[in-house]
C-alpha cells in the first residue's frame, strides 16, 4: 500500500474516533477514486475469446497506480469540494460550503 493511501488512511481512522463525519466523507470519496482509478475495463460486448462463465473467469488484474497518478487524484477531489464549497456559498447555503470546505482542508492536509 502506497504511502498517500497509509496516511488517508489513518487520518479517517482518527477523525471516525473523533467523530468528525466530513473528514471520513473526505477521505472515504478520495479512497474510493483511487480504487476506481484502478479498476480495469471489461470488453463492451465479450468475443469467443473472452468467456464470462466460471468462477474468477472475469477477473482481472486491476492497474496499480504510482504515486504521482494518487497525488493527482487526490488534488482533484480538493478541487471539486473548493468548488462545490464556493457553490453552495454563492446559493446561502453555509453549512453545505463549511462541509465542502473541511473535506478540502482535510484531504489538503494529507497531501502535505
Amino acid at each position: 500500500m502506497s504511502e498517500l493511501r497509509d496516511r488517508l488512511r489513518q487520518r479517517m481512522l482518527e477523525a471516525v474516533r473523533s467523530r468528525d463525519r466530513d473528514t471520513v466523507v473526505a477521505i472515504r470519496a478520495a479512497l474510493g477514486a483511487m480504487e476506481n482509478a484502478e479498476a480495469v475495463a471489461l470488453p463492451a460486448q465479450p468475443g469467443p475469446a473472452v468467456s464470462l462463465l466460471g468462477v474468477g473467469a472475469a477477473e482481472a488484474e486491476r492497474h496499480e497506480l504510482r504515486a504521482a497518478e494518487e497525488q493527482m487524484i487526490v488534488r482533484a477531489e480538493i478541487e471539486d469540494l473548493r468548488r462545490a464549497a464556493t457553490t453552495y456559498a454563492e446559493a446561502g447555503l453555509d453549512d453545505r460550503a463549511r462541509t465542502a470546505s473541511r473535506g478540502a482542508e482535510a484531504l489538503a492536509a494529507a497531501l502535505s
